[in-house]
């Protein structure tokens, strides 16, 4: 072997071939006297003479002798004395004293080193007591004894490592003989580990000598350059090249075997090793093409959501590489990874090397076969594909190996579709064999304006407008909970037929609704107060028990959903609400014969189910049969439609006037509050409003309890000084404080009694609000006219404009007081006109007390339900009030026992298993309408395209909770999706500032600022009472009636007709008078109208029907008029 590499140069060897012993353990040569040279030069017989020295230390001996000599040349020489020469050993000396066959015992220096103590030339050494024993030799002197060997029959070490671990099998015939069993024995134990030294002691020895390396001079110095390459190692000479460039080849076909098997599934049962199903299995490859001839290769698995969402994570994956191709995963980290000292790697917070490998190792895969998809490149093209990444992006990333291409995830989103129908359909077939409804529909319409870039004829942005549905699965339902014939038996009873507008007072159990009020007027306190956040889990859980929770909804079930394909129909209509119930029905497999003994759920917002109800009074009175008529189908109105039209009721009634100076109006307390106040108070926008309203109604409660604890001071500092004091109240006390200040400030009755100070001071004690200042300024106060949106005190109608005589119209009271120049009359938002209220004469109450109890009291309810429907019937929504009557009478008499349950247990739905996260139906659909819309202006096409009904539509949920999953997986801060609620700590001081300082809690007589909230409950129940519910059970009977006639045969188209007291033109023209009354309150546009009557005519013409004179009659009413 050579120098190494970069050593000094090294001086040509001695003319003599040195033997290995002699090279190794010769030494330098010292300068000796002339006894010594001339004993060296004459060596005595049988011995061995010295070897040379070595020229490399002679020559830097040289060197530093001439140095020496240079830095002392001026000094005086010292005269050293020259000692006696050393007696010779005898022969019989030399060979007691020396080792035979070593070389340097028979030197002259150890020689002399050899002699006995009695030959010293000291007087005082003594003669040894015996003679000195043999040294053994040490491991570098016996390799002395091998090397002449080694080299003699071998010719070489290399020629002798080769012949000891050639590998001689008996297969090789006459060569496996020529080795012994000592031979194999040694090698064995030697490459088993056995020894002391192994094998890789060995190698690390041979690539870490310094031999192993061509120094710079060598004419392999190439080779350096080389290390680590693809070289063949046998065409190197020195060994550390050679050697680096095996174990990379070594390594590299390693991980190419390795990448190779992660492209296929594992061989084994993951029920042992993962203790989880085959459904949720990580598979290597999935067959998203919908190419027959992939899916039936055995080698792939079908792609589906349970096998893409369910599966996927990062740690996952991550932990499956490196179970499975270890030495791929460690190289990747080396190289990925950051490392401290101790070579442990450093996770960061922002590229954790884990997420990196997996994205790296995947391209791997994926660039090994084209098929392996499965890892990480099919979910992250799904998601590129919902996010509406640009094509560009798509195609680069598919490019890389990271991502399928946009075509291929088009594939598979309709495979998914199908295998999701096939799924839901299997479902829906096994329940209803067993007599039960496993599903239900919610539907809503969808639209999206498709803009034209490129305009000519027949091409412009128009509006694309269609439905979409979703299919919910049901939980806790109790036994033939929907089974048809007890329901309809209920409704033929008509047992609503007694409802009376006391009754249906009686049964929205107000009591109740007072008990949770109060918990939320002291959940204002905790959460407001610092030092009493501590009772807030105690609180909450009061909400969740007996006797304020009346029905609990379970939370560990996590819902079932599988969105539906949708359609270019508009729902609202007659002929469109027919063609969706028709075509969901087909995809959820729902068979004609299961509607003779099975109740089918739908579900939408107001419009659909009005839409709904329509249709199945039309068919039932004109289709031959059960599924046609649709006498199966079970509609109810959804939950957030409804609240957020409650909220619009709301705040027309209690924003006022946009200047308004009453403290109790939202108006000014939004201003307050830095708040924007709705364009439209009657449409506004929904989360802003609500936080808004929420806002005020909790700085009016605080308030409330300032006036109860410290007049004279802040909340936060009464609490504060408590708190130092050890005496914070506990939960107890303050519920029961909460329920006071409830009845004081949160009732009709505390409304009541702030409209007039005889009322105000004949309260209880307990329930008269404190006294304030005297109100000073005044206001001119005149008779006006109560018009229809205003409230009747004395109970009178106010629809009637004779109703208050002598009554004066409001304006024109305004113009004759204040000058015809003062303008009362404020425009709003879209047309809307918000008068500025003026007392009558003798006003003595407090009109701003009257507004902020009654806001407390109405928003106090919108957390409940029922009680909507007479907040509805005061308002303009009179047609919600029909809806929420209709779902009152459902629940309360037409529904049995455990269809009821089945409805109170499934009407929310919880997506993630955890307490707290139940949303309503039509909110979900809602949120899937959004996903679907934002594609619209992108394509423009009709959503009865495939790429809605196929693509879009059916996978719409497993998208969004994919996007989800792909951020928790790669380890980001998920964004929120819905809408914030932030900490209104300013806000709140604010708003208490401005009630504290106007004294709003606080009775003032006399005093008005303009703006007048009506009592919308008292309103509705006048209206319900005076004939609008009559005319609402008179309908019910109809129906009723007509459901006794069909329960009596098998219907067929010539049976109806016969009764001359219900005909089908008598139901078309029910039907009609129901539309032209919800044209009036703006539910219906006019053209929707029109569109229905003609439909339903023509309906009703083909199937055989005729109109009486009557219906004629009531047929040539214009379209608009109130047909009641």
């Amino acid at each position: 072997m050579g120098p190494e590499f970069g050593s000094r140069d090294q001086s040509p060897p001695p003319t003599r071939n040195r033997s290995f012993s002699e090279s190794l353990y010769s030494f330098p040569t010292l300068p000796t006297s002339q006894s010594d040279q001339a004993r060296q030069e004459a060596p005595s017989a049988g011995t061995s003479s010295q070897p040379p020295p070595d020229p490399d230390t002679t020559t830097r001996r040289r060197k530093s002798t001439s140095a020496a000599s240079s830095r002392y040349k001026y000094m005086t020489p010292l005269t050293v004395p020259v000692l006696p020469p050393v007696p010779e050993l005898s022969q019989a000396e030399r060979a007691q004293y020396s080792l035979p066959g070593s070389t340097w015992a028979s030197s002259a220096s150890v020689g002399q080193a050899a002699t006995s103590n009695q030959d010293a030339p000291f007087s005082h050494s003594q003669p040894r007591l015996r003679a000195p024993q043999k040294r053994k030799p040490n491991l570098y002197e016996e390799m002395d004894l091998l090397v002449p060997t080694i080299r003699a029959k071998f010719g070489s070490l290399g020629g002798f490592l080769r012949i000891l671990f050639t590998d001689f099998r008996r297969r090789d015939g006459p060569a496996a003989d020529k080795c012994s069993l000592p031979h194999r024995s040694l090698v064995a134990y030697f490459l088993r580990g056995k020894n002391k030294t192994k094998a890789v002691e060995i190698v690390q020895l041979m690539y870490a000598h310094r031999l192993s390396r061509p120094n710079y001079r060598s004419k392999q110095r190439d080779e350096v350059k080389a290390m680590f390459t693809e070289r063949d190692p046998t065409s190197m000479q020195y060994a550390r090249p050679a050697i680096s460039c095996w174990a990379l080849q070594i390594v590299g076909d390693y991980a190419h075997s390795a990448i190779n098997t992660l492209t296929f599934d594992e061989e084994e049962d993951w029920e042992d090793v993962e203790n989880t199903c085959q459904d949720v299995r990580l598979h290597a490859r999935l067959a998203s093409t919908s190419n027959p001839n992939a899916q039936r290769s055995d080698l792939r698995a079908k792609v589906d959501w349970a096998r893409i969402i369910d599966p996927f994570s990062i740690q996952r994956i991550a932990s499956t590489f490196e179970r499975r191709a270890e030495g791929v995963w460690y190289l990747c980290r080396r190289m990925a990874a950051p490392e401290d000292a101790n070579r442990v790697s450093i996770v960061r917070k922002r590229r954790p090397y884990s997420t990196i490998l997996v994205t790296a190792i995947s391209a791997f895969v994926m660039s090994r076969n084209k098929f392996a998809n499965g890892y990480l490149a099919v979910p992250l093209g799904i998601w590129l594909w919902a996010c509406r990444a640009h094509v560009d992006i798509k195609r680069a990333l598919s490019r890389m190996g990271l991502s399928i291409s946009d075509t291929t995830v088009r594939d598979a989103l309709v495979s998914m579709s199908a295998a999701g129908q096939a799924k839901l359909q299997a479902s829906v077939k096994d329940h209803a064999s067993r007599g039960e409804l496993g599903w239900r529909v919610i539907y809503d319409n969808v639209q999206g304006y498709a803009l034209t870039r490129e305009f000519g004829h027949g091409k412009q942005s128009t509006l694309i407008q269609g439905t979409m549905a979703t299919a919910v699965r049901l939980y806790n339902c109790p036994p033939d909970a929907f089974k048809l014939q007890p329901y309809l038996d209920n409704l033929i009873d008509n047992k609503r037929s007694s409802l009376t507008a006391n009754e249906l007072l009686d049964h929205l159990n107000l009591p109740q609704v007072y008990k949770i009020l109060a918990l939320h007027w002291a959940r204002a306190l905790v959460e407001f107060i610092p030092s009493l956040q501590y009772l807030q889990p105690a609180l909450l859980k009061l909400f969740r028990s007996a006797p304020y929770a009346i029905n609990r909804l379970p939370f560990d079930t996590k819902c079932e959903i599988q969105p539906l394909s949708s359609n270019a129909e508009r729902e609202i209509t007659l002929q469109g609400a027919k063609a969706c119930v028709y075509d969901f029905d087909k995809q959820m497999g729902w068979e004609e014969d299961w509607a003779s003994f099975l109740i089918s759920w739908y579900g939408g917002d107001g419009a659909s189910y009005a839409s709904l109800q329509r249709l199945k009074k039309l068919l039932a009175a004109t289709a031959p049969g059960r599924y046609e008529s649709l006498i199966h189908l079970l509609v109810t109105p959804e939950l957030w439609h409804m609240g957020s039209t409650m909220v619009g009721t709301l705040a027309t009634n209690h924003y006022g006037p946009a200047s308004s100076s009453d403290p109790s109006s939202l108006s000014r307390a939004s201003t307050a509050a830095s708040q924007k106040r709705p364009t439209d108070l009657s449409k506004p926008v929904y989360y802003p409003t609500v936080a808004a309203m929420k806002l005020i109604w909790k700085a009016q409660v605080l308030d409330c309890w300032r006036l109860m604890y410290c007049p004279d001071n802040t909340l936060l500092e009464h609490f504060a000084t408590l708190a130092s004091q050890d005496k914070l109240p506990t939960l107890d006390s303050l519920i029961v404080d909460a329920g006071i200040l409830q009845q004081r400030y949160g009732t009709l009755n505390a409304y009541e009694h702030a409209l007039s100070e005889a009322d105000w001071e004949h309260s209880k004690p307990s329930q008269q609000i404190p006294k304030g200042s005297p109100w000073t300024r005044s206001r001119p106060s005149v008779p006006v006219k109560v018009s229809a949106d205003a409230t009747a005190e004395d109970g009178s109608d106010e629809d009637d404009p004779e109703a208050a005589p002598g009554a004066v119209d409001e304006h024109e009271a305004d113009a004759s007081v204040h000058g015809e120049e003062e303008e009362h009359v404020l425009e709003e938002g879209k047309g809307e006109k918000i008068k500025e209220h003026i007392e009558e004469s003798g006003f003595d109450g407090d009109r701003c007390v009257a507004n902020a109890c009654l806001y407390k009291f109405e928003m106090g309810l919108w957390i409940e339900f029922f009680t909507w429907i007479l907040i509805f019937g005061g308002s303009t929504n009179t047609n919600y009030m029909l809806y929420l009557l209709e779902m009152f009478c459902l629940l309360t008499y037409d529904a049995p026992e455990p269809l009821r349950i089945a409805i109170f247990m499934n009407w929310l739905a919880n997506f993630a298993a955890q307490l707290g996260h139940h949303i309503p139906l039509d909110l979900m659909q809602e949120h899937h309408n959004h996903v679907v819309e934002q594609l619209v202006e992108q394509t423009g096409k009709p959503f009865d395209d495939p790429l809605w009904r196929e693509v879009a539509s059916p996978n719409v949920h497993h998208v969004t909770r994919l996007k989800d999953e792909i951020e928790k997986g790669f380890g980001l801060s998920s964004r929120r999706n819905d809408h914030t609620s932030p900490d209104y700590v300013q806000e709140l001081l604010s708003l208490l500032t401005l009630f504290s300082e106007e004294e709003l809690h606080l009775f003032r007589s006399g005093r008005s600022l303009g703006h007048k909230a009506m009592n919308l409950l008292d309103k509705g129940f006048i209206r319900l009472d005076d004939g609008r519910l009559q005319e609402f059970l008179r309908d019910n009977t109809e129906w009723a009636n007509f459901l006794r006639m069909s329960s009596e045969s098998e219907r067929s188209a010539d049976s109806w007709g016969e009764d001359e007291d219900f005909t089908a033109a008598h139901l078309l023209a029910m039907m009609r008078d129901e539309m032209v009354f919800l044209d009036e309150n703006g539910e219906m546009h006019e053209t929707v109208l029109e569109e229905n009557v003609e439909w339903m005519a023509a309906f009703v013409a083909a199937t055989g029907a005729e109109d009486d004179e009557d219906d004629d009659e009531e047929e040539d009413t214009p379209l608009g008029q109130d047909g009641y």
